[in-house]
């Protein structure tokens, strides 16, 4: 019996196209693909999703965590869950705000650490970090930011004259 045969036979049991395509370790859409070419065609897309989340579950998790770190956990897009959330009245726009000592990022971005190493710190994007500086009155375009670690190594390197 064809791998397709035992999925589309899979799916006729349980009747849900996430449990069969875990089940078989493939996406649904595959499950959805070969449930057609064995001749099952009423499968409706996205039919079991509702099941397949527990919204207390995942209001529970997203306390902690980001979007993509629940989307990650539960399988499915980001924008999924941003809109069940909505739908069960959880706010997803408070997770915008990060919460960053502006003195304290300005210290350890003076002290020689780049954009990424402050996103790094803050557990935030770059743009983030940028904005925040920027806040404060700090220029952070690519070409007024010395990085001191990059400005050692580029005065210890010397160059050829011709």
């Amino acid at each position: 019996m064809e791998t397709y045969e035992k999925m589309a036979l899979h799916y006729l049991k349980k009747n849900t196209v996430l449990d069969t395509a875990q089940e078989f370790g493939v996406s649904p859409t595959t499950i959805r693909r070969w449930a057609h070419k064995s001749g099952i065609t009423n499968i409706e897309r996205y039919q079991d999703r509702e099941d397949y989340i527990d919204i207390d579950e995942l209001k529970q998790y997203y306390e902690d965590h980001t979007m993509k770190q629940c989307a990650d956990k539960f399988g499915v897009g980001a924008r999924y869950l941003a809109s069940r959330l909505r739908i069960a009245g959880v706010n997803t726009r408070k997770r915008a705000f990060i919460s960053i000592d502006l003195n304290e990022l300005k210290s350890y971005f003076l002290d020689g650490h780049t954009l990424g190493d402050c996103a790094d710190k803050y557990n935030c994007s770059i743009l983030t970090i940028k904005r925040r500086l920027k806040s404060i009155g700090m220029d952070t375009s690519i070409y007024n930011h010395s990085d001191i670690r990059k400005n050692k190594h580029r005065s210890s390197v010397k160059k050829n004259e011709f």
